[in-house]
């Protein structure tokens, strides 16, 4: 999310590229991540889940690490990719006929295990009836998370809980079992918004490719 504060104190007769958000009259680097989401979440619901989940990654105007409630104000389009994300999914439900008003969404503040996990305990803790057999999580460390945890109470993933991914980080590919996620590549973000700075390649707005990689926690 760009800090509006830290975009005023940059010099003004500098190139600026924006990597993942928005800033108006600027060039970006974005991947297509409505398509990615949408695409995952249609794998995903090949098989139908009765109680499906959303796990997001500061959607939320206020600070939010935990069940995203409608006294909850969801950030614009243009300052988080979550939005965007969301949009994906929800797209996927709505065509199953999933009621997307009737999927919780659950926030996170940080995409770390320490912010993550009493989130996510808060989540695989609720009673059998009442916990997700979806989780369609919008980073793949939110992921690994949930897969760590449902291990350690002895739910089965993907049997009991699949869980999907976003990213494609190598954490989620070198363990067993392996993720379910897409992959974009970060590090071509970064390159292509350097080339546009140094003037190889004009300054434009650029989408780059996504790959969905399906593993094991969501076959």
């Amino acid at each position: 999310m760009p800090n509006n504060k830290l975009l005023d104190e940059l010099p003004a007769q500098r190139t600026l590229v924006a990597v993942d958000f928005d800033i108006e009259g600027c060039p970006t680097v974005h991947i297509d991540d409505t398509a990615a989401s949408y695409k995952i979440a249609q794998h995903a619901l090949n098989q139908l889940p009765k109680r499906p989940a959303i796990i997001n990654l500061r959607l939320t105007k206020e600070v939010c690490n935990g069940r995203v409630t409608a006294e909850h104000t969801l950030l614009p389009n243009t300052s988080t990719i979550s939005r965007a994300r969301l949009e994906g999914f929800h797209n996927a439900l709505s065509e199953q006929g999933v009621d997307v008003a009737q999927v919780p969404l659950w926030n996170i503040e940080e995409n770390t295990f320490e912010v993550c996990s009493p989130v996510i305990a808060e989540i695989l803790d609720q009673p059998l009836e009442q916990r997700p057999d979806l989780l369609l999580c919008m980073s793949d460390r939110i992921a690994l998370t949930a897969l760590t945890l449902a291990e350690q109470r002895g739910i089965r993933v993907p049997e009991e809980l699949r869980i999907t991914g976003f990213d494609g980080i190598a954490e989620g590919q070198y363990r067993a079992p392996r993720l379910t996620t897409v992959r974009q590549d970060s590090v071509g973000k970064g390159r292509v918004a350097a080339q546009m700075i140094l003037g190889r390649i004009p300054l434009a707005q650029q989408l780059l490719q996504t790959e969905l990689l399906l593993g094991d926690t969501c076959p």
